[in-house]
């Protein structure tokens, strides 16, 4: 053990293999340019090699657009890394109609660069579980033979909370507030309920109010001590507007 004591925690080989994922396999993956090419090379992994000439095409097919000495320089630097295989024999491009003589550098991934690109997914999916939105209520256990007047009201509020969810996501994550308590059919005081921290559903923001740009009535109003509906804006939060897809998808 060294006099910082890092022998009680971490052995060699540990620290070794962190140092090689972050500065030898990610390190390249810094870039945009290199991830792109990265995914290509990953989604079309079973077409075998690819040429310079087939990631070119798929580029400009996703507006992304470098020439080929680019696209060389960011394959040599996943090359580097140990992501990815040069062929020995150059090639003609392969899922792309092609007709000329010239041929191509040919790459695919390596068999590392394939386990990182299967565990990439999985790493974002733990990630966004870490902050995944949940509800701190649960009506699934609600009979009708049981039905009390705060189960019904529960189920009201899974109404409410759903429909600005999904109402939102519709209308680009944000609406004005008046506009959205009329279409939701609901007071202005329920709908403030639901703005984080004021939340009785969320342990985390699923929504909040902001103020618009103030206009000269508002401003009048506010001399008054009045804040109009037409002042805020009822907008979803990253996590909501994420919870507020979800819905959606297992809608279609």
């Amino acid at each position: 053990m060294n006099e910082k004591g890092e022998g009680v925690f971490f052995q060699a080989e540990e620290i070794q293999l962190t140092d090689d994922l972050f500065e030898l396999y990610l390190k390249p993956l810094r870039s945009r340019n290199a991830r792109l090419i990265f995914l290509i090379l990953f989604k079309l992994k079973d077409a075998g090699y690819l040429t310079t000439h087939d990631i070119q095409t798929k580029l400009k097919d996703i507006g992304h657009v470098l020439n080929k000495k680019e696209i060389n320089g960011w394959l040599k630097s996943l090359w580097g890394s140990k992501l990815v295989i040069k062929d020995d024999e150059r090639g003609k491009p392969s899922i792309i109609e092609y007709n000329d003589k010239y041929t191509f550098d040919q790459w695919k991934l390596s068999n590392t660069g394939i386990n990182i690109g299967r565990a990439i997914p999985n790493l974002v999916a733990a990630s966004l579980n870490l902050i995944e939105p949940k509800l701190t209520k649960d009506i699934s256990s609600i009979k009708l033979e049981t039905l009390t007047e705060e189960s019904l009201e529960n189920i009201e509020d899974l109404y409410i909370l759903s429909k600005l969810l999904v109402t939102l996501k519709k209308e680009g994550d944000q609406m004005q507030f008046n506009a959205l308590r009329k279409k939701i059919q609901v007071t202005a005081e329920k709908l403030a309920v639901y703005s984080w921290p004021r939340s009785i559903w969320s342990e985390i923001p699923l929504f909040e109010i902001t103020k618009n740009t103030p206009t000269m009535r508002s401003k009048i109003l506010k001399l008054f001590g009045y804040v109009s509906e037409s002042d805020l804006s009822f907008s979803l939060t990253k996590e909501g507007s994420r919870l507020a897809e979800k819905m959606l998808q297992k809608k279609q």
